[in-house]
């Protein structure tokens, strides 16, 4: 189940949702695909880099559903997201709603009515979902898809008042939270206890208004009540109360709790109708944080509903009128994400009732009036570079046909020209073909090229042969070619033998090995400065198997690959001589596709093959391949560009979008969009990871 909501709220919630916890711990400091830099998340929160502004998606913005006030947010075991509101309970697949109704007697579910004033979710250590609503507790019925009110070991109806606050004990009680007190209800037994305020007992609740309860580590339970901050060691009940106002201690204003969080530092923080307070529970001190209308980093505002902590260790709070609060720890302050009129991606209101953080480290937002909203974390890792009419911030050209790192860990995007991205100052510097001579660079037409092992950048082009950075003048400079070489018959040369260039490559003897597009692939020698031409001759079976070359590799084990328009190429340097590849009809591991567009080693040493039908892993004991194709997941199977995660995970630029394939797991997350913009068609071989 959660592999396929996963899939499906790929194309609801902005970019992507992971399937497992375990890609949580995925970091790509820098990746370009395309049109996409994306940079990872740290890891402690020390080294914080907080995002500037966030961007939301409305997961309910087009749908026909008011949920109000969303008090409740939760994704169960299964991977649905369940949403909790004043008019409705919704459960969430990625693509639909399924409003969820109560039976109104449980011995008779045939009378059902909506669940409404949900103001909290629960799923327990069975998997047993609960609903606390105003007008009682519910269980989820999974069979029948119904809710039904809890009874008691002798049938009656256990409460019809409003639950405030759900959690499960140290021991698997289910505590239960109202103005009635602290219930503890034994779902095995259906045995059902309140603890109480007695005047006459000082071990008793101090009073019985209970509006949260955190269960913290070291059972201990913490409940937010009108009076405080309550400390409860659960194996004793021992109870401690934390009053954050002692001067005013009559104050529900100062001291009401209604959402209580703790920290990676284990500092409780409460939220109040007055502020929020962080409270040390070893020394008792509490530090106090309110609005200040003249300070931008304080609270945004003092009334607040929600404190959540997420497994980054960042603090969110969620107010009345003042958006969302992302706690700096570093500075000891608050940053603000607040609604932008008009500004598509900013949160849809400022009054947040609800933070929840899924198990793909995904954050829901819920919100009056205006529904749910998601902050993917992918969408903080991922910057985009456009073209720009000031071109100090943006690129040449929006269609990006290359990207290479130098050893100084500058990146070279060619669009249109071709633009040096220095990642320590975030500058840009354009080479234009301005059309004269005061150019850059004489073409605009720039394809995939390579750093060699001495230093030099080369860039492949269309019509423009090879273009070669001279770092003296800071310009590139065309090679000498001639296109006709081939066709008179040489086999080397002191040129270039084609002036379509799809990519270039450096083996392990520094040879340059040149894809063209006409004739074939050529091998330069930098010692010598001789070309060496193998073009395709469809009346030699030993020669390379299509003129359209598009990329070539040797690998571990020293074989070396050629992928051209028709066939795969197995090349025998010595001889000059290769073994073709091609679709059969009748052999399920053989090329699905014969036009392989990329070529890739990971990390053990799999090699695997990109192609129009897919992506191909090499079985090198059969000679044969097995394909990952749309059947395993994939939104697009044209595989234009293969790179390698430090996770072991493939990322697969496609003719619709990104692909992150986990060879090992079959896993599989689609990138189609970016803040609602479809980010299209990845240029063949348009990828780095870079050494970082």
């Amino acid at each position: 189940m959660t592999r396929h909501l996963a899939a499906r709220t790929i194309s609801q919630c902005s970019v992507f949702a992971w399937t497992s916890p375990a890609w949580l711990r995925l970091r790509l400091l820098l990746m370009v695909l395309g049109l996409i830099v994306a940079l990872g998340f740290p890891v402690t929160v020390a080294a914080v880099e907080y995002p500037k502004t966030i961007q939301f998606r409305n997961i309910m913005q087009e749908e026909d559903i008011a949920l109000g006030e969303v008090e409740a947010v939760l994704q169960d075991y299964e991977g649905f997201m369940w949403l909790g509101g004043r008019n409705a309970l919704l459960r969430y697949d990625g693509y639909d709603f399924l409003a969820i109704r109560y039976a109104l007697d449980p011995q008779n579910p045939a009378e059902t009515q909506p669940v409404t004033h949900v103001l909290e979710l629960l799923e327990d250590s069975r998997h047993n979902l609960w609903a606390a609503t105003r007008s009682g507790l519910y269980r989820y019925d999974r069979d029948r898809e119904l809710m039904l009110p809890v009874s008691n070991e002798l049938g009656v109806l256990v409460s019809r008042e409003t639950i405030n606050a759900l959690a499960e004990s140290p021991d698997d009680k289910l505590l239960i939270g109202s103005e009635q007190g602290l219930a503890v209800y034994d779902t095995q037994t259906r045995e059902f206890t309140l603890l109480t305020h007695r005047p006459d007992d000082p071990k008793s609740l101090p009073s019985n208004f209970v509006e949260e309860i955190y269960v913290a580590s070291q059972g201990v339970v913490w409940l937010g009540m009108r009076s405080g901050m309550l400390r409860i060691d659960w194996p004793e009940r021992e109870m401690k109360l934390f009053v954050p106002d002692p001067t005013n201690p009559t104050s529900t204003t100062n001291n009401s709790i209604r959402t209580i969080a703790e920290d990676h530092k284990g500092n409780i923080w409460g939220g109040s109708d007055n502020g929020i307070y962080r409270l040390n529970p070893e020394t008792g001190v509490i530090r106090t944080y309110r609005h200040d209308p003249a300070d931008p980093y304080s609270l945004s505002n003092s009334l607040t509903w929600q404190i959540f902590l997420d497994k980054q260790g960042w603090l969110w709070t969620g107010s009345d009128g003042g958006g969302l609060n992302l706690y700096d720890e570093e500075h000891d302050r608050f940053l603000r994400f607040l609604h932008e009129p008009g500004r598509p991606g900013s949160i849809s209101s400022n009054t947040i009732r609800r933070i929840y953080e899924d198990d793909i480290g995904d954050i829901w937002i819920g919100t009056y009036p205006s529904g749910v909203n998601v902050y993917d974390r992918s969408t903080s890792a991922i910057r985009v570079f456009r073209a720009q009419t000031d071109l100090s911030p943006g690129l040449l050209g929006a269609n990006v046909e290359a990207v290479e790192e130098d050893a100084d860990g500058n990146l070279w995007i060619g669009a249109n020209g071709v633009t040096r991205y220095n990642l320590r100052d975030n500058s840009l510097t354009h080479y234009r073909n301005t059309g004269d001579s005061d150019s850059r660079i004489g073409s605009t037409s720039i394809l995939n090229g390579v750093v060699d092992s001495d230093g030099e950048l080369r860039f492949g082009s269309w019509a423009h042969g090879i273009l070669l950075y001279d770092p003296q003048q800071d310009r590139f400079d065309e090679l000498p070619a001639d296109a006709t070489l081939t066709s008179r018959g040489e086999n080397t040369g002191t040129q270039l033998n084609d002036l379509m260039v799809w990519s270039i490559y450096e083996d392990r003897q520094k040879h340059l090995w040149i894809a063209t597009h006409y004739h074939g692939l050529t091998k330069f020698d930098k010692q010598t400065g001789l070309y060496t031409y193998y073009p395709h001759d469809k009346n030699d079976p030993t020669t390379i198997s299509a003129a359209v070359v598009w990329t070539t590799l040797e690998d571990s084990q020293g074989r070396f690959w050629v992928g051209t328009a028709n066939g795969l190429n197995l090349m025998d340097r010595e001889r000059g001589t290769f073994k073709h590849y091609f679709p059969q009809r009748d052999n399920p591991r053989s090329l699905a596709n014969p036009s392989v567009l990329s070529i890739y080693e990971d990390s053990r040493g799999r090699v695997w093959f990109g192609t129009d039908a897919g992506i191909h892993l090499y079985h090198p004991e059969s000679d044969d391949f097995t394909v990952y194709n749309t059947s395993n997941g994939f939104v697009d199977q044209g595989i234009r560009a293969i790179i390698e995660d430090p996770s072991g995970n493939l990322w697969l630029g496609t003719n619709n979008g990104v692909i992150m394939f986990n060879p090992d797991s079959e896993l599989v997350r689609n990138y189609t969009s970016f803040n609602g913009e479809q980010i299209g068609g990845v240029a063949t071989g348009a990828a780095v990871a870079t050494r970082k």
